[in-house]
């Protein structure tokens, strides 16, 4: 009996030391990627909170100002090359065609991905108030841009318009969004590295 005693003691023990091996590597485990996870919680909580704002109705009074700012711009621009465009709200045109700016053409999206990545990264505020500003001026222009092309293409190759503006368009600005925080990510890391060698 003392023998059975002896096993069932020594089969806790083990029982205990794995466990306890178990605990040790996770918060291994956890240490070692703890600045990914808060990363990530933070990053996807963020979009989720912009996300849901930018659906609510209430956003309209930020949408609405915006989608017509590109209209206007996009105008003054076009009527540079004497295309005689007017304006009316979000709405765009001339004698040949007509463009409206809705709710998913103003890159509202793409720039809550890219508000959100620099909000969350790790580094001093001194170096993402500077990304969030040239970034969103950058994605701006980008859009004006956008919506010139595809003013354009109405005019003189309907045809190929919707391709334009699924297929091409929505790809090219998110591989945008990406490629301008990749830059800023650079940026950040370099002033970052030489502030800590200072």
């Amino acid at each position: 009996m003392a023998k059975k005693g002896r096993k069932i003691s020594g089969e806790k023990e083990d029982k205990q030391k794995k466990i306890s091996q178990d605990k040790s590597s996770f918060a291994k485990f956890w240490t070692e990627r703890r600045d990914v996870f808060k990363f990530l919680g933070g990053f996807l909580i963020l979009m989720l909170v912009l996300f849901v704002m930018s659906a609510a109705e209430a956003f309209e009074v930020i949408r609405e100002p915006l989608t017509n700012t590109y209209a206007w711009i996009s105008s003054e621009l076009l009527n540079l090359f004497s295309y005689n465009t007017t304006v009316n709200g979000n709405t765009l045109g001339n004698d040949n065609f007509t463009i409206n700016i809705e709710a998913g053409c103003d890159g509202v999206g793409p720039m809550i991905l890219f508000w959100t990545t620099i909000a969350v990264f790790p580094v001093k505020w001194a170096y993402k108030w500077k990304g969030l500003l040239y970034g969103t001026i950058f994605l701006f222009a980008l859009n004006t841009i956008r919506v010139i092309t595809l003013f354009l293409a109405g005019v003189y190759v309907r045809s190929i318009f919707e391709f334009l503006h699924v297929e091409v368009w929505q790809i090219l600005f998110i591989a945008m969004t990406i490629f301008v925080w990749l830059i800023w990510y650079r940026w950040a890391q370099e002033k970052s590295r030489l502030a800590e060698e200072v």
